[in-house]
């Protein structure tokens, strides 16, 4: 087996879902970012709504939080651009 072979074998990412890993649908999402200049923090919030009893006849909508995700803002950028990308690559594709 060559070195590069083998090294892109060690080197391998395995995905796998953690426990609390959640998998929903989302309506709505947040997003904000603090800190220094060099150094920001973005964090981007996911919701859905859903319909809650306030007693036997009556219901209100409610956004319940599905996740939270704090990274480095650079990274959240990124993310951003990238999902422009895809977007534009899909339409081509059409």
């Amino acid at each position: 087996m060559s070195n590069n072979k083998k090294k892109n074998e060690d080197n391998k990412i395995i995905f796998k879902e953690s426990v609390s890993c959640t998998s929903q649908y989302a309506d709505h999402f947040g997003y904000s970012s603090f800190g220094d200049i060099e150094n920001r923090i973005g964090s981007i919030s996911f919701f859905k709504h859903v319909t809650e009893w306030v007693d036997n006849e009556k219901t209100q909508l409610a956004r319940e939080t599905i996740a939270n995700i704090r990274m480095p803002e650079t990274l959240l950028l990124q993310l951003a651009k990238y999902i422009l990308e895809q977007h534009e690559r899909s339409k081509e594709s059409e």
